[in-house]
């Protein structure tokens, strides 16, 4: 019997592995720079700008195209405009005739309108072909309020609107006066709403050293109401009113700060009256 030769077997063996190993490091060793080389170009791209370059030339060129299209505008539409400065109001959508319709901003131009006194809420959009249509919520007036002898015009959460140059401006809102008076005025004027007969007569309400309504008719009398239970004190005031004409009577004032009764006071007569 002829002797073995292991290592002759072994060679043969590594010989093997390496011819099937070589082939296949070459082939990741290609990969792999094949993918630096990409990755690199394409930070170089990102890092020189020329990216950006690239898509702002394509977006210049889409929105010239679309423009000669006559993708173009032509008209503003402007909705739910009443009480704000329709010069304001045009200046903050700032929409040039003759511009591409898709140039324009509109994200940009209602943030711009929404900056201003009166815009409690503005929604701008682009219509093709030719259109910026635009729709505003005003905010809701709900009284005037007097403090330190300057008057502002306040909404219905009894936040400031504008502040006003004239006494007679927006004098159609009731007027309350007083520190205070503009974080309850919706309250109590929600609640005299309530009470027609009291409202036809309601000149001015003052908010009293931060805790309680005194309210002034037009005749000049005052009521002075409680800190708490107004409702309560209101509907005594209105039942009073319809069963025997309280506020038409020659009284000063009426005190309903105790619970269940009703102070009254008479106007002061004249000697010899």
């Amino acid at each position: 019997m002829s002797a073995r030769r292991p290592r002759i077997l072994s060679n043969k063996r590594r010989k093997g592995v390496l011819a099937v190993a070589v082939p296949w490091l070459r082939r990741f060793g290609l990969i792999a720079g094949g993918a630096f080389l990409i990755l690199w170009a394409g930070a170089w791209l990102w890092v020189s700008g020329a990216v950006m370059r690239l898509y702002e030339r394509a977006q210049s060129s889409f929105h010239e195209s679309v423009a000669a299209n006559g993708f173009i505008l032509q008209d503003v539409q402007i909705e739910g405009l009443v009480f704000a400065d329709r010069v304001r109001v045009e200046n903050a959508i700032a929409a040039a005739p003759g511009m591409p319709l898709l140039d324009y901003d509109v994200q940009a131009a209602r943030q711009r309108l929404e900056s201003l006194p009166w815009i409690a809420q503005a929604h701008v959009e682009r219509r093709m072909p030719a259109t910026i249509y635009v729709r505003i919520k005003e905010h809701e007036p709900l009284a005037r309020w007097r403090i330190d002898e300057k008057l502002t015009l306040l909404d219905t959460q009894g936040q400031p609107i504008i502040r006003l140059s004239k006494p007679d401006d927006f004098s159609e809102w009731p007027l309350v006066e007083g520190a205070g008076a503009d974080q309850g005025a919706p309250v109590l004027l929600s609640l005299l709403r309530s009470f027609p007969d009291l409202l036809a007569r309601f000149d001015h309400a003052r908010f009293v050293e931060g805790r309680r309504w005194d309210l002034i008719f037009t005749s000049g009398l005052v009521v002075y109401l409680p800190e708490q239970d107004i409702p309560q004190a209101l509907d005594r005031l209105a039942r009073a009113q319809v069963q025997g004409g309280l506020l038409e009577q020659p009284y000063q004032s009426i005190d309903l700060r105790s619970s269940g009764r009703m102070v009254l006071k008479p106007v002061a007569q004249g000697p010899g009256v």
